[in-house]
């Protein structure tokens, strides 16, 4: 467990989220298919051909996959705060918590966007407000470090991972 000191004085526990058990979570996200269209051929049958690039099926199979991939980032970034975040504790508070504050609300302008808490999935509502504790893009960054377990890279690693194509390293090309 890992304990980060987000900018507004919160303190969230997070956990390691398992690649593994994200990718099942992806599965529920079915793949757009390629689309095949049945040509008839010079003999008279049917063959099947993939769509060209420009032909309307293919422009819907682009339109779905853009959309797949949506909801592939959507659901990552939910599964991770949802396995990852375990608990926190609020400045001036003792105690680590699981509850989301029973007035908690998020702001109104939010409903303006369709963003609105269900009342009814405390799943989803706990999601949004760990969203919410989350308050600035450097926040996000020590979370998705603490619950992905990464770390910036030594300069060190960086030069390794550079030098074969360095033609200044002595190394072999």
């Amino acid at each position: 467990m890992i304990q980060v000191h987000l900018s507004s004085g919160i303190t969230l526990r997070c956990r390691n989220v398992p690649p593994y058990l994200r990718d099942k979570a992806f599965a529920s996200v079915p793949e757009p298919e390629f689309p095949m269209l049945s040509l008839k051929s010079a003999a008279g049958g049917t063959e099947k051909a993939p769509a060209l690039a420009d032909s309307p099926e293919y422009e819907k199979y682009q339109a779905d996959l853009a959309k797949y991939r949506r909801e592939l980032r959507s659901i990552a970034m939910d599964f991770d705060l949802a396995y990852g975040v375990m608990s926190w504790r609020l400045p001036g508070e003792e105690q680590f918590t699981e509850e989301v504050p029973e007035k908690w609300k998020l702001p109104g302008l939010m409903a303006h966007f369709g963003i609105d808490v269900d009342t009814e999935d405390g799943y989803e509502r706990r999601l949004q407000y760990i969203q919410w504790l989350i308050g600035t893009d450097d926040d996000a960054n020590k979370v998705r470090m603490a619950i992905g377990l990464t770390l910036p890279l030594e300069p060190e690693e960086v030069e390794a991972a550079l030098a074969p194509f360095d033609s200044k390293s002595g190394l072999p090309q």
